[in-house]
């Protein structure tokens, strides 16, 4: 079932209860049980607590849209994106890196903000 998956949005959702409403972020590591869909094009990601960006990610060849924006990313964006030729859509802005990806990596995107 999981070869028909394209799209993936795990965006924190407001949940209400009795108490008001809470986020319901994720945080940890980004497993690689995003390599299982084979056909996924858009990911975001955007708005969680994820700390690193796995090389792995560089693997899934049919992503166009990648949004991991608004997490305490740290550490270095890892060369992998640059195997990711589809890729149009990067957004890694409101995050922390000790380093940036080089134009020559991503040149084909036409949107990225960092």
């Amino acid at each position: 079932m999981t070869g028909h998956v394209v799209m993936l949005n795990l965006r924190p959702r407001i949940i209400y209860g009795i108490f008001g409403g809470r986020w319901t972020s994720i945080s940890g590591e980004i497993g690689t049980s995003l390599l299982e869909l084979k056909h996924l094009s858009h990911l975001d990601l955007s708005l969680n607590y994820f700390e690193k960006i796995p090389e792995f990610i560089g693997s899934l060849a049919e992503l166009t849209y990648l949004n991991l924006s608004d997490n305490p990313l740290t550490g270095f964006i890892p060369y992998q994106l640059g195997n990711l030729s589809r890729l149009f859509y990067l957004d890694l802005s409101r995050d922390d890196f000790e380093q940036s990806l080089t134009s020559d990596n991503l040149e084909w995107l036409s949107y990225f903000l960092l």
